[in-house]
Formats: structure tokens, C-alpha cells, sequence
């Protein structure tokens, strides 16, 4: 048995543990994670890889009680710590002047239809519970959003790709495609721009409204935003707007932002190291670069899942998962591995922006 190994097997729950040792505990597998990676670092060239933008994933609080008492895990934290130092030295792309960052957003979204829930097509999928769908539909929509390097200049935003049926499950799948291709047409109004240019990335409020629409939300608190993990991670409860709010809403306010791939990179990087403090997430798969950290949070009749897969070598998230299943059961219609929403997100640097 190893270091690492006799290190990680010390229980947290023993009381005869202090404080102390504890936190010498996680700063010693920190260390141990990080031999290696001058190595691995000097290998890497200039590159630009997968990211995304996600709009509003942590918009509301969400009260969930968590299932048991959850612990800081090792072996996590040891995978967010690397993408941090990864961050640090590899994200930052710099654009040449005329140049865009350009970010697509790929995002599958399960649409639940329930016969018994009216006559009219959109009001079958107005059923927020998959235990009672007889069908699901996987409608994937695409988005791309180009950021100039000056981010004072208009930021392009390509609404013009359809929205997609990628996938269907369940024992009425032809009349909920039917339904869902009924309802899409009935209501695109025509009203939001296929090709939209927004003035540094600010999206255009209705007449009387004076509130400031971001793409990148987190923007006016990037100053008052504290670069020390512990405080961060702080700074995100507080601003839950619910003193009673658990983590789930700090991981999807965190994975959101982290998505989106706009702020500072040492800010990133802090966001990355106050993730590794939140306890209960865990490493679910491990695939080539690619690492899935899962976070769970829940009752007994609700369980929510939030799956977050980086890539290790880009430091970056390339995929957001979330679901929340009925503990009680239902149809079974809709297998349980099918997220509620997936995004993926990819990113290149390109010299030129379609023109609204």
C-alpha cells in the first residue's frame, strides 16, 4: 500500500480525528496529485478545445435536502485542483485583433408527454414528472455565439439552426413527435432573430426595463469575487438568495458559470478549486481525458443528479448533465440514465462572424 492509498483510507468519521489532521490530510493529497504534472504541463502545446456557454442553469434556488452526510472526496478534489492549474496556464486564448471565439452550444433537452394531461398538443408535455410520461422526447437545439476579441465590440449570437428530435422513448413515441412538431410550429412566433448582434454581449432588455441582460451573467461580480476557494465557495452560498439553499444550487451556479468559459482565468481557476470544497461530489467515469464528476442531492421521493465531465488536459468542462428522477417509481417509460438536460460545448478561435 502506498502513501496516497494509506492517506485516503483514513476515516473521516472517526472521531478521533481532528480538525487538524484532516486538513493536513486534503492538503497532502493535493500535493500527491500534483507530482507529475510539470511533466505533463511542458508537453502541452497552444490549444483551443471544448467549452461552452449554458444560460440560467442555477437562475432559481433549489431547496433539496441531501441524502446522507456527505464527506470532501480525495480523489475529486485531487481532478478539480489539476484542471485549475490547467487553467491557469492553458485557457487564456488570446485572439488577434478581427478574430472570435467561437462557442457552440449543443443542448438536449427531454420533453415529457402525458396523455392524460389535456387536448391541445404543448399541453401533453406539461407534465414536469417522468413517472408518469408515456413518451419522452429528446429535442436537441443549437446555438452558436461568437465573442470578439475586443468584448466591447457586438458579440454575434446564430439562433438559426432548427431544433432537432435526436431521440424518443417510451410506448407512444409517434404521438409525441407528432405533438411536440405541432406545438414547435404553433409557437415560433418569429420574434427572437435567427442572427442577433448584442453590444459587448448584452442582450437587448423590452422598453421600460433597465436591468442589464449578459450572456455572461457572472460579469458585474467578477470584481467583488473572492480568488480564495474557501471564501468563494462562501460567496456562492451567500448569494443563493436562500439562507436554507443546499449545494445543489452552489454546483450548478458554479458548473454554469465555469460552462460559459467568459470570465478570468485566474477566476476560473478559483471557481474549479471552490468546487473541490463542496462536499459530496464524486468521480463517476474516467474515459481518456475525460473525468465525470457527480454530485447528488435529494429526499425520499426526489433524487437530483448533476454529471460535469472535464477535460484534464484542456482544464475545461465539455458537458453538463443534469436530471431529477421519482424515487417512487412510475412508468419506467423514460429509462433513469436519460438526463433532463445535457449540454455540450465546443469551442474555436475563427476570423470571421456571420453578419446580422
Amino acid at each position: 500500500m502506498d502513501v496516497l492509498e494509506r492517506v485516503r483510507d483514513i476515516d473521516l468519521n472517526d472521531p478521533t480525528i481532528s480538525d487538524e489532521i484532516n486538513t493536513a490530510r486534503q492538503a497532502l493529497l493535493r500535493e500527491i496529485s500534483r507530482e507529475g504534472r510539470t511533466t505533463r504541463q511542458a508537453r502541452r502545446r497552444r490549444w483551443i478545445g471544448a467549452t461552452g456557454l449554458v444560460a440560467g442553469v442555477a437562475a432559481t434556488a433549489v431547496v433539496i435536502n441531501v441524502l446522507v452526510p456527505a464527506q470532501i472526496d480525495p480523489a475529486a478534489a485531487a481532478v478539480l485542483e489539476d484542471a485549475a492549474d490547467v487553467t491557469i496556464n492553458a485557457i487564456d486564448t488570446t485572439l488577434a485583433p478581427g478574430q472570435y471565439l467561437r462557442i457552440q452550444t449543443d443542448s438536449d433537452d427531454l420533453w415529457r408527454w402525458d396523455v392524460d394531461m389535456g387536448d391541445e398538443a404543448w399541453e401533453r408535455f406539461n407534465n414536469g414528472n417522468r413517472g408518469d410520461a408515456e413518451a419522452g422526447v429528446i429535442v436537441q437545439e443549437t446555438r452558436v455565439l461568437y465573442v470578439p476579441a475586443d468584448r466591447s465590440a457586438d458579440w454575434i449570437w446564430d439562433w438559426s439552426a432548427d431544433p432537432q428530435v435526436i431521440a424518443v422513448y417510451g410506448t407512444r413515441t409517434d404521438e409525441a413527435t407528432a405533438d411536440w412538431g405541432a406545438q414547435a410550429n404553433a409557437s415560433d412566433s418569429g420574434y427572437w432573430p435567427d442572427l442577433q448582434a448584442l453590444p459587448g454581449g448584452a442582450i437587448p432588455a423590452a422598453e421600460g426595463d433597465s436591468h442589464q441582460y449578459l450572456l455572461d451573467g457572472y460579469r458585474p461580480f467578477y470584481d467583488e469575487m473572492p480568488h480564495d476557494p474557501q471564501a468563494l465557495l462562501n460567496w456562492f452560498r451567500a448569494h443563493s438568495g436562500d439562507p436554507d439553499v443546499s449545494d445543489q444550487w452552489v454546483v450548478d451556479a458554479m458548473a454554469d458559470v465555469l460552462t460559459a468559459n467568459l470570465m478570468p482565468a485566474e477566476l476560473r481557476a478559483a471557481v474549479l478549486r471552490a468546487l473541490a470544497l463542496v462536499p459530496g461530489i464524486r468521480i463517476s467515469e474516467v474515459t481518456g481525458t475525460a473525468t465525470t464528476l457527480e454530485y447528488q442531492s435529494g429526499d425520499w421521493l426526489f433524487t437530483r443528479t448533476t454529471l460535469i465531465t472535464l477535460d484534464t488536459e484542456l482544464g475545461m468542462i465539455t458537458s453538463l448533465a443534469q436530471a431529477t428522477t421519482n424515487n417512487i417509481g412510475g412508468s419506467g417509460n423514460i429509462p433513469g440514465s436519460v438526463p433532463d438536460s445535457r449540454t455540450i460545448v465546443t469551442t474555436t478561435v475563427v476570423d470571421s462572424a456571420p453578419t446580422p
